[in-house]
């Protein structure tokens, strides 16, 4: 869906995708990439994490439905947990290193900066791993749980529009260094 920049007062392009709604600035270039593709990315700890999570789950129901004994159970979650921890991260990284190597082709579209990111899902993880290291060690309250939670979804939110913000300022700059060089070529 294309909205001018006069309705929303910002040079941006709303495109669906899978469901969800990106502002991607298209008055700006695309952030050219220096990294080189890499399988130990962002999407091999994510395929990592869903593969452990689903497999482990999935297989210790199928044992406790088959087998009904808790020991056996506890040690057929343990090698799906392994198994799927391997196969997803080999997978989303296999995903990340594909999206990689097509960013440093094409370079990575420039995103309008938002707190509405996923800086949100991360600082929620991390502040349930605090939480979840916390209470480890001292009991912990229902109302701690909420403001752990929080706490990391705000500040994971800052996070990344930080980082959004970076992108738009490299995207500036490397816009001025393309019409500075077409200037001294004309």
């Amino acid at each position: 869906m294309q909205l001018s920049h006069k309705s929303l007062l910002i040079p941006a392009t709303l495109e669906t995708t899978k469901g969800s709604i990106v502002a991607y600035r298209t008055d700006l270039p695309r952030i050219r990439t220096t990294e080189a593709p890499s399988l130990f990315n962002r999407e091999a700890g994510i395929g990592a994490f869903v593969g452990s999570s689903v497999t482990s789950l999935a297989v210790g129901a199928i044992a406790l439905a088959a087998l009904g004994n808790v020991p056996m159970v506890m040690t057929a979650m343990i090698v799906g947990d392994l198994v799927g921890f391997v196969v997803g991260g080999i997978y989303g990284g296999n995903k990340g290193k594909a999206r990689q190597q097509a960013e440093l082709r094409d370079g990575r579209p420039v995103k309008e900066p938002s707190y509405w990111n996923s800086g949100i899902v991360n600082g929620l993880l991390l502040g349930g791993l605090v939480i979840e290291a916390v209470s480890l060690a001292v009991p912990v309250t229902q109302g701690l749980i909420l403001a752990a939670s929080l706490v990391g979804v705000t500040i994971g939110s800052f996070v990344r529009k930080g980082n959004m913000e970076r992108d738009v300022e490299t995207a500036i700059r490397q816009q001025e260094q393309e019409r500075a060089v077409e200037r001294v070529r004309a």
